[in-house]
């Protein structure tokens, strides 16, 4: 886990003794710590005040939260930068936030924010289909072109969240496909009206507490009631009509049982360099260990930290590999049958595509790409890797993260340890919490590996 924060300009007067004490208290269930038994990493300075020193404690094992003690520090604009051990609960807590406190050498609090938000812990999740006929379009290239505008308006998933009752963020569309249903591939004569087949696949994040609106038993419930599949058809054309689209007409539409998915387990993220000199040309590596077969994945996510940039002008700039000698069918599945299965369209992110409906094994997995080093290390100097569920993925905050990585950068000139390890390691499931909240003076952020 990495925390981030950039004391207000007022508080940093009260720092006279250049002393000072930082408190970090997760949400209920979560257990930080400044070294991990479980191998999820240990305490690291990012960044910090030249010439301070920090020196992280806990004062017993059953203890909420972590102080840092911060000796020789003057506080400037700069963020400061930290990165702890974290240990995940099986769900996400109620109340998910995140506490930063600055106290002073005498132990008062100079300044603090008590609401850094935390995103959804990973969760089990329903699957299923949605299949209708669109009628009112003008030719297949038209409507297929429509199909992934509504798709990246989110009104699909907007439709399935009223549907069923449930927040829109606990929806993740995975595709939206349509396919002819007349002869002629799409073409047709002056008096003939063109009809397709368009497929939605949908699942829904689940909660354990019974009384929750995604508990599983309600969610089934809904989905086997005879209604429901007209339901699905009228929210999704509201939806579809808020989102200001040209108005395609949606019939007959037939819903498919929902199928209870578990979310990859995924962990030991590793992350290595080689040859970081200022403007200039390096190698990096980032890479993670997958403890069973899954389905679920239809996009890698690799995010570089600010004036950062990837090199990836080719295919084979980018090397895909599964660690040891592994037969072809059990490498990972780029999606090479769709031509370039990379989006290098932004500098700072790099998304890898997965063959449709690919079984993705268990093993090891590295991503090899060549990267601008920056003349000078940006603050916020963290890598990130993502699987999503959905190739519409571009951020570690999208609902269709399934699993994120937060790897603290290195330094100019640095040379690599063998690895770098900064994800949580509790074996059954933890998450990513990214946010940014500014409150009277802190500015703080929280981010930690999601894994499961």
């Amino acid at each position: 886990m990495t925390v981030s924060f950039r004391i207000g300009s007022a508080a940093a007067v009260v720092f006279e003794a250049a002393a000072c004490f930082v408190n970090v208290i997760p949400p209920p269930g979560y257990v930080i710590s400044c070294n991990s038994s479980s191998g999820g990493g240990a305490f690291r300075v990012i960044t910090a005040p030249e010439g301070s020193r920090s020196v992280c404690t806990k004062t017993d094992d059953s203890s909420a939260f972590v102080t840092v003690a911060m000796t020789s520090v003057r506080f400037s604009t700069r963020d400061v930068i930290f990165s702890f051990g974290l240990d995940v609960p099986l769900e996400t807590p109620a109340a998910n936030v995140f506490q930063v406190a600055v106290l002073s050498y005498s132990n008062n609090t100079a300044d603090s924010n008590t609401q850094v938000a935390g995103l959804p812990i990973p969760a089990d999740r329903l699957h299923s289909t949605a299949d209708m006929v669109a009628e009112g379009f003008e030719s297949m290239e038209w409507l297929t072109a429509w199909a992934q505008a509504a798709h990246v308006s989110g009104a699909f998933g907007f439709g399935f969240a009223q549907a069923f009752g449930v927040a829109n963020t606990s929806i993740s569309v995975g595709s939206v496909e349509v396919q002819p249903l007349d002869p002629g591939e799409g073409r047709r004569l002056a008096s003939e009206v063109l009809r397709a087949r368009m497929t939605v696949a949908y699942s829904i994040g689940l909660r354990l507490d019974a009384a929750d609106p995604n508990h599983p038993d309600r969610l089934l419930a809904i989905s086997d009631a005879p209604s429901f599949a007209a339901d699905v058809l009228q929210q999704i054309s509201h939806a579809l009509s808020d989102a200001g689209l040209y108005p395609v007409t949606l019939q007959d539409c037939s819903v498919s049982s929902m199928v209870k998915s578990v979310p990859p387990s995924v962990a030991n993220a590793e992350f290595v360099w080689w040859n970081p000199m200022p403007e200039n040309h390096s190698n990096i590596s980032l890479s993670f260990e997958l403890r069973n077969s899954t389905s679920d994945v239809r996009a890698m996510l690799i995010v570089l930290p600010p004036t950062f940039h990837h090199e990836v002008e080719r295919l084979a700039d980018l090397r895909v590999e599964r660690v040891g000698s592994v037969p072809s069918s059990a490498r990972f599945p780029i999606a090479d049958d769709q031509g370039s299965w990379i989006d290098t369209r932004s500098p700072g992110i790099l998304r890898i595509l997965v063959a449709e409906n690919a079984v993705i094994e268990a093993g090891r997995y590295v991503f090899e790409l060549p990267v601008y080093v920056p003349y000078k290390m940006p603050v916020e100097n963290v890598w990130y890797l993502c699987l999503c569920d959905s190739k519409q993925c571009d951020s570690p905050t999208h609902p269709s993260v399934i699993t994120s990585f937060a790897l603290p950068g290195f330094n100019l000139f640095e040379v690599h340890p063998s690895t770098v390890v900064v994800a949580g390691t509790r074996p059954a499931r933890a998450a990513l919490a990214l946010a940014a909240a500014v409150a009277s003076g802190v500015l703080a952020s929280v981010r930690h590996a999601r894994e499961r």
